[in-house]
Order: structure tokens, then C-alpha cells, then sequence
């Protein structure tokens, strides 16, 4: 698990048999996501939680 901040936008570069999808969602809304039960990986709670309270507490 890794935090990244200051990144920009750029060409994904795939191999031929892969695919990911990138969305753009404010930390926030991510959160509240998780409340909601919309996001139900503990893993990826996990990793917006900590990121969440990182950055609010820095």
C-alpha cells in the first residue's frame, strides 16, 4: 500500500492482456463510501482509511 501525492495525468502502458480502469474520486467521497457499505474490500478500506487519516493529520 502506497500513497502518492502530486501526480499528474498520463498514457497508461499496458501489456496486451491487461486492463485497468482509473476513476477520479475525492478522498472524502471514498470514505463515505465505505460507510455506506459501497466499497466492501477490506483491503482497499484498509488503504483509503489510512490514507484518509494520514492526510487529515499530517
Amino acid at each position: 500500500m502506497y500513497l502518492a501525492t502530486g501526480l499528474t495525468k498520463g498514457e497508461q502502458k499496458l501489456d496486451d492482456d491487461e486492463f485497468v480502469s482509473v476513476e477520479a474520486m475525492h478522498l472524502e467521497e471514498l470514505v463515505e463510501r465505505i460507510m455506506k457499505g459501497e466499497i466492501p474490500d477490506g483491503k482497499t478500506q484498509t488503504a483509503i482509511l489510512k490514507a484518509y487519516f494520514y492526510l487529515k493529520n499530517k
